[in-house]
């Protein structure tokens, strides 16, 4: 239990530091879907994300910051990049809360920080949920690449995927540099 609380508590600390320093939290309920035992969809409903889910999220974000950080300093690295996004994206999106009779004050191009006191100032809205879908559609797509340009979503310098080798294989790719500087094992390419 003490574990639990002392990473909490973390948690805590590490979310109000990555939202300081820019970083956009999109809040979007989880889809699930129960089946029969024919895989015939039964039931489809959105479920809340919960606090221990956030918690593993948070620490999964530092583990992938620390990595790219660690990998940029060896100079090769797999990054997960998150451009700026494209202007009239933007606007149009801007327009679209004029319309929903959302008014915001912000920059003429919206910064992180806009994004944030946007999606904080509708998030007891009851189109909190299409604001927040519209506006992840007005951003880049987030993309692999081996220069580094920095996450803009995230609002950080540094990030590239490693907590998911199972799934992801740039996180597998990642994992084989750590390995490779960390043991000064030869990488092999299959």
């Amino acid at each position: 239990k003490k574990s639990l609380d002392d990473m909490n508590c973390l948690f805590k600390i590490l979310r109000e530091k990555r939202l300081k320093e820019g970083s956009i939290d999109f809040d979007f309920k989880e889809q699930k879907i129960s089946l029969d035992e024919n895989d015939e969809p039964l039931k489809v409903w959105l479920k809340d994300r919960i606090d221990a889910e956030r918690i593993i999220e948070e620490f999964m974000l530092i583990a992938n910051k620390c990595i790219a950080r660690f990998l940029s300093e060896k100079e090769v690295s797999l990054y997960r990049i998150h451009e700026e996004p494209e202007e009239g994206k933007l606007r149009s999106f801007l327009r679209i809360l004029l319309k929903l009779d959302q008014r915001i004050q912000c920059s003429p191009i919206p910064t992180p920080f806009d994004i944030q006191k946007i999606l904080s100032e509708v998030k007891d809205k009851p189109h909190k949920e299409l604001i927040n879908h519209i506006l992840l559609r007005s951003m880049q797509q987030a993309r692999y690449h081996t220069e580094n340009f920095g996450h803009y979503g995230l609002g950080f310098e540094f990030y590239t995927h490693f907590t998911s080798p199972i799934r992801r294989y740039a996180d597998l790719v990642v994992h084989r540099l750590v390995k490779h500087f960390v043991s000064n094992e030869k990488i092999t390419v299959s």
